[in-house]
C-alpha cells in the first residue's frame, strides 16, 4: 500500500544496473515514487600491493599493448564493478575481447584473487575496499569520487588520472510504491536530511566507507535514468545486456 511504512531501500543495484544489465525484466521498474539519495558507494580501481602498475595510464598502456596477457576479475557479470571496470577500459582504448575476463560470485572473492596475484586489476566498492587496502594486500590507484577520499587521500580521481569519463559510483537511497502522496514523500526526505546531519549516523555511514550526498526526488529520479544509460551502453558494447 501507498502509505509511506512499506518502503524500498534502493540502490543502482536494484534500479538503473539491474535495468541495464536485463531486458525482460517482470515488471516496470520505473514504477516507483522516488523519495532520495543519501549517499555514494565509490568505486576504487585496485592492483596488487606490489605490482608494478601505479596509475590508471600503465593500466591502459599495458592492456592495450598485450591485451591476452592481460586478466582483470569482476564481482558478477552485471554487477557494478564490470561496469567501472569495462567503462574504464572503453575509454582508454582497450579491445575487450581480447582481454581475460575472470568472473566471480562477488566483490569479496575478485579482491582476494587480486591480493593473491591471480588477476591483475580490478575494482570494488569502497565498503569492499577498505579492509585489504589498509591492511596492505591492495593498492588503490584511483577512485571514481569527484574529490580524493578522507579514508584514501593518496588516491587520485579518475579525473585527476586523466579519465574524466569515468565516474561510475554506486549509491543508497529509498523509493515507494507508486501513488506514495507527496505530504508522505515530503516526510521522507526530511528523514533523510535529518539523517545526513546526524553524528551517529555519520560516524557509522564513514566506517563503511559512504559518502554522504543528499539527493531529492527529481534529482534522485534524474540521476537514475542518466546512469541508466551510461550503464545500458557499456552492457552494450561488451555483451553483456541479458
Amino acid at each position: 500500500p501507498a502509505d509511506g511504512y512499506t518502503l524500498l531501500m534502493d540502490a543502482h543495484s536494484a534500479s538503473s544496473l539491474m535495468a541495464a544489465a536485463i531486458a525482460d525484466l517482470p515488471f516496470d521498474w520505473q514504477k516507483r515514487t522516488w523519495i532520495g539519495r543519501l549517499c555514494l558507494d565509490p568505486v576504487f580501481y585496485a592492483v596488487k600491493s606490489d605490482s608494478k602498475w601505479k596509475t590508471l595510464a600503465d593500466i591502459a598502456a599495458a592492456a592495450k599493448k598485450n591485451p591476452q596477457e592481460f586478466t582483470w576479475g569482476c564481482g558478477g557479470a552485471g554487477g557494478i564493478s564490470t561496469i567501472s571496470l569495462s567503462t574504464f577500459l572503453l575509454a582508454a582504448g582497450v579491445s575487450l575481447s581480447g582481454t581475460k575476463r575472470v568472473v566471480f560470485t562477488g566483490g569479496a572473492p575478485a579482491l582476494t584473487a587480486l591480493a593473491g596475484g591471480h588477476i591483475e586489476f580490478a575494482a570494488q566498492q569502497a565498503s569492499e575496499v577498505q579492509s585489504l587496502a589498509s591492511a596492505g594486500k591492495i593498492r588503490l590507484i584511483a577512485t571514481t569520487l569527484e574529490k580524493r577520499s578522507e579514508d584514501f587521500p593518496e588516491v587520485p580521481t579518475t579525473k585527476e588520472a586523466g579519465f574524466p569519463q569515468v565516474t561510475i559510483t554506486g549509491w543508497q537511497g529509498i523509493s515507494g510504491p507508486p501513488g506514495l502522496p507527496e505530504h508522505i514523500v515530503n516526510v521522507w526526505v526530511k528523514t533523510l536530511k535529518d539523517a545526513a546531519s546526524d553524528p551517529e549516523f555519520l560516524d557509522r555511514a564513514k566506517k563503511v566507507g559512504k559518502v554522504i550526498s543528499v539527493l531529492g526526488p527529481e534529482a534522485m529520479k534524474s540521476m537514475v535514468m542518466k546512469q541508466y544509460e551510461e550503464y545500458l551502453y557499456v552492457l552494450t558494447q561488451v555483451g553483456l545486456r541479458k
